[in-house]
């Protein structure tokens, strides 16, 4: 019963867009373009994907905020600034609940 309700508890967190982990990446890339609300990023020779939220905030070497939120951050980008970004990864469900996959939701970009 209990490793039943610790399942069923999972499955709700996962179903929720639940994060793969308490921990946050951070790495240093190149960008490179955005679509919708995501920013591609050229990292060590291979290109990541990062969602950009309403609460992802825009900063630059100094600590002082740019820009929060997908349109004001995409605006401010131009192709081929060095950034640093936080992200976290999050789990990706289908309609039944199982897992197909994650996405990183970026925390804080940081432009170098």
């Amino acid at each position: 019963m209990i490793r039943a309700a610790s399942t069923l508890c999972i499955a709700f967190l996962i179903a929720a867009g639940a994060a793969a982990s308490d921990k946050t990446e951070t790495f240093r890339g190149t960008y490179t373009r955005a679509k919708s609300r995501s920013i591609y990023l050229q990292i060590d020779g291979k290109t990541r994907d990062v969602v950009i939220s309403r609460d992802t905030v825009l900063v630059d070497a100094n600590g002082v905020t740019i820009a929060t939120g997908p349109k004001p951050i995409i605006a401010a980008l131009r192709s081929g600034t060095n950034v640093v970004v936080t992200w976290k990864p999050f789990w990706v469900p289908d309609g039944s609940g199982v897992v197909t996959g994650y996405y990183r939701a970026a925390l804080e970009v940081r432009i170098l």
